[in-house]
């Protein structure tokens, strides 16, 4: 066995050794690249768990990731009396101080749009894709959609239904309106 080894790598023997040896890695590598199932692609999960929060005492807003407990965004503002909105889609802050609804981009976390509000608007609601804006002295209530809010003139605009002065309402996240109103006694 030893002598047929030597006759093998004998000097005159050594080109064609190693152009063997190169079609046979090559060889190898072709048909593990055929054999090969790949790998497992990682699907990336673009909804990390995050929602926007407030603080009055620091006048700020924040985007806070709950799987990492931490604060991606930071946005101030310049009132402690501030109601805050969103969806999967949209984040907006009810300004009491300049009577505005700010609409801030999830990305970059930057108030992108002031809209100002009607007169005597005391609450904000988020349902589903619309906005809901209650004045309860009067019983007016707006219902815009979230898509069309930058066009919304709160001086042009008529309330889309009123509930009674003297009033109060809820709205659920699916739309759902209850409203009770000292005038009207319901």
């Amino acid at each position: 066995m030893l002598r047929w080894l030597k006759k093998i790598f004998a000097p005159q023997n050594r080109l064609i050794v190693q152009w063997v040896s190169v079609l046979a890695v090559l060889v190898i590598l072709v048909t593990v690249a055929i054999v090969a199932t790949g790998y497992q692609a990682q699907r990336v999960r673009l909804d990390d768990g995050s929602v926007w929060v407030s603080n009055s005492n620091k006048q700020a807003i924040g985007r806070a990731n709950t799987k990492v407990f931490e604060l991606n965004t930071v946005l101030t503002t310049d009132t402690a009396t501030m109601t805050l909105l969103q969806n999967s889609a949209s984040i907006f802050v009810v300004n009491d101080a300049t009577r505005t609804i700010d609409v801030v981009s999830q990305s970059s976390g930057e108030v992108t749009d002031n809209i100002p509000l009607p007169q005597d608007v005391t609450g904000a609601f988020m349902a589903g894709s619309q906005i809901v804006l209650h004045a309860s002295a009067t019983g007016d209530v707006w219902v815009i959609p979230t898509s069309a809010l930058s066009e919304f003139d709160a001086k042009v605009q008529p309330a889309t239904f009123n509930v009674g002065a003297d009033s109060v309402i809820s709205v659920t996240s699916d739309g759902a309106l209850a409203a009770v109103s000292a005038e009207l006694g319901t």
